[in-house]
């Protein structure tokens, strides 16, 4: 779906909308067909959420819009939100975590968990499997689990007096949340996907990743945080 790559962002709709309302205030119809025809030469795609309880509600489909340069997107991003006296702000993970060691060879379900609309869902078809011996297996509260390699492990979590359960050690991150569903290149390579409502990472623009919301509102305390370290470093 949509063939055509273009390297509008949220700043370039709200402009616009803005633009189109003043040209034509008397035909806001006419406004929002000029808006919804520019949106379709974006590329998209497809990404399928599915269903925790497919009883209750069905799996759904929605369509991501591609970012190429999630560098770019970012700085823009963040343009966009001072212009409007709005900045990125911090949080901190501070959610302990259940952890066992993996076998190699072990399959998880690595797929994170988004909600939408109420509801939620898992995110991807694949699941990771444990490729280094002594990795360990981290499960959120939310239930998504993922492996971290045993030097990762104890540089990003210590022991609680709890046998099985600990407690990260990391610094606060600073993060935007998304207003779109977008698609990229993580660091390491793979695709990856930010539902709207996702915190963006962008403590490093090198390291952009998202956090998906479920994730993100069930391991990490925001803090209140008006300057914005990323803006005075650009």
């Amino acid at each position: 779906k949509g063939v055509i790559k273009s390297k509008i962002t949220e700043q370039k709709i709200d402009e616009m909308i803005t633009e189109s309302y003043k040209a034509l205030t008397s035909n806001k119809d006419e406004a929002n067909k000029k808006i919804k025809e520019e949106k379709t030469k974006m590329e998209t795609k497809t990404l399928k959420l599915t269903s925790l309880n497919t009883t209750e509600y069905p799996d759904k489909e929605i369509d991501c819009v591609v970012v190429d340069d999630m560098k770019q997107y970012a700085t823009a991003y963040v343009e966009y939100l001072s212009s409007k006296g709005k900045y990125p702000q911090k949080a901190k993970k501070t959610s302990v975590v259940e952890a066992r060691l993996g076998l190699v060879g072990e399959e998880v379900d690595t797929r994170p968990r988004v909600q939408r609309d109420g509801k939620i869902y898992v995110i991807g078809e694949t699941k990771g499997k444990v490729k280094v011996e002594g990795s360990m297996i981290v499960k959120n509260p939310d239930g998504e689990e993922y492996v971290v390699k045993p030097e990762a492990f104890s540089k990003k979590y210590k022991k609680t007096e709890k046998d099985g359960w600990y407690e990260p050690i990391a610094e606060p991150i600073e993060y935007v949340v998304l207003q779109q569903d977008i698609a990229f290149k993580a660091p390491w390579g793979e695709d990856m996907f930010g539902v709207k409502g996702a915190a963006i990472n962008i403590s490093n623009l090198d390291d952009i990743y998202a956090i998906q919301n479920e994730a993100f509102n069930k391991t990490y305390t925001p803090s209140d945080v008006k300057e914005c370290v990323m803006c005075e470093n650009n």
